[in-house]
């Protein structure tokens, strides 16, 4: 039996046609890496707060909330697809850079 629930959560609660198979595979793609990214960026933090570093913490704190924004504008409309794709590259591109710096 699946669960209609979980699998509606992958594809951002859209409901996809047989020929749209391949955006509905993006869409579990980048959920997917939404919960990844929240899960980073929540251990991120908490480990920045343990070992008493706070530098990165409030730029891990903005990064968590757009993606939280994200998340939700990909609910709202599916055109909002390679717009959030591309945010959620630049977004990370950038932090990684912020690290070697």
């Amino acid at each position: 039996m699946k669960n209609k629930l979980l699998e509606n959560f992958f594809t951002s609660g859209w409901d996809f046609k047989e020929d749209e198979s391949e955006l509905k595979n993006k869409f579990q793609m980048v959920n997917i890496v939404f919960l990844l990214s929240f899960a980073g960026l929540i251990f991120g933090i908490s480990a920045n707060i343990l070992r008493a570093t706070p530098a990165l913490i409030p730029v891990e704190t903005v990064l968590l909330l757009s993606a939280v924004g994200l998340m939700l504008a990909l609910r709202i409309n599916k055109k909002y697809f390679k717009v959030i794709s591309f945010l959620m590259t630049l977004q990370y591109s950038i932090l990684f850079l912020l690290w070697f710096i």
